[in-house]
């Protein structure tokens, strides 16, 4: 769309406020609702969000849907997930603990966009820069529902 790296980075302002209404959310009910309700909920945020984006060709309100939502799914993933994780480490354990979950939140946030891009490069030696773009989005989302496809039977405890 020709815009500025500041410009885009603006799209970010309206992922941070989904995130921050969605954290906001999981403090309140993550011990009502449980993990996997928070967590399911948190995937069909960000894969609706995610494939918003494969409808984008040319600046349309998509974009703003698009980003908001993946914050929603972002923030409310993250947070549930963490939190899960994090349960039973006591103290010392727990700053252990959080230093091997950032560091692999960090690999992870390297390893798969670089992925993306070579499938994308390879993409668009077959066609144009937009579908390119709209296909990697769908591979994206389709990516997003592999930790449905992948889970354990409920064996959740009740959380009250």
């Amino acid at each position: 769309m020709h815009w500025h790296a500041s410009t885009t980075g603006l799209l970010m302002v309206l992922y941070g406020i989904g995130c921050a209404c969605s954290i906001r959310y999981c403090a309140f009910n993550y011990n009502r609702l449980g993990y996997q309700k928070l967590f399911k909920s948190a995937i069909f945020f960000h894969i609706i969000g995610i494939l918003c984006l494969c409808l984008v060709s040319n600046f349309n309100p998509f974009l703003f849907v698009a980003y908001i939502l993946m914050g929603i799914g972002g923030g409310l993933g993250a947070n549930t997930a963490q939190t899960t994780a994090m349960l039973d480490f006591t103290e010392h354990k727990l700053q252990q603990a959080s230093l091997l979950w950032n560091l692999n939140r960090q690999i992870s946030f390297c390893i798969m966009p670089t992925v993306l891009l070579f499938i994308f490069k390879l993409l668009q030696t077959h066609f144009s820069i937009v579908l390119s773009y709209q296909i990697i989005f769908f591979i994206s989302a389709l990516l997003g529902l592999l930790p449905l496809l992948l889970q354990k039977p409920n064996n959740e405890p009740n959380p009250s």
